[in-house]
């Protein structure tokens, strides 16, 4: 299952927003930042190349780093809720039946 990261995406459309609207006053800061955010969008032969798998996925539209060695690519790692049961302090663990 694949989630976005809606406050992101609500700051990049708020961005786009501005960026098409040359009589704002923020428009020209506003076009540069989408070109930055264009430019740091991993291509697909990109994404494609990392080993996914049930724990760890990547994004249509993941962020990359590149360098000359290679690149980092945004990804989504699973993190079993067990594991970090402070997130989750409403939920009742099942407890195993006494033998």
């Amino acid at each position: 299952m694949k989630i976005s990261f809606t406050p992101v995406q609500h700051a990049i459309d708020l961005v786009e927003k501005i960026a098409a609207d040359a009589s704002n006053p923020n428009h020209d800061a506003a076009v540069a930042v989408m070109k930055e955010l264009s430019e740091a969008k991993a291509p697909a032969v990109l994404t494609s190349a990392v080993d996914t798998n049930d724990d760890l996925e990547i994004d249509d539209h993941a962020f990359m780093s590149i360098s000359d060695e290679g690149a980092w690519v945004q990804a989504w790692a699973w993190v079993p809720r067990d594991r970090v049961p402070e997130l989750y302090p409403d939920v009742v663990e099942e407890e195993s039946p006494a033998p």
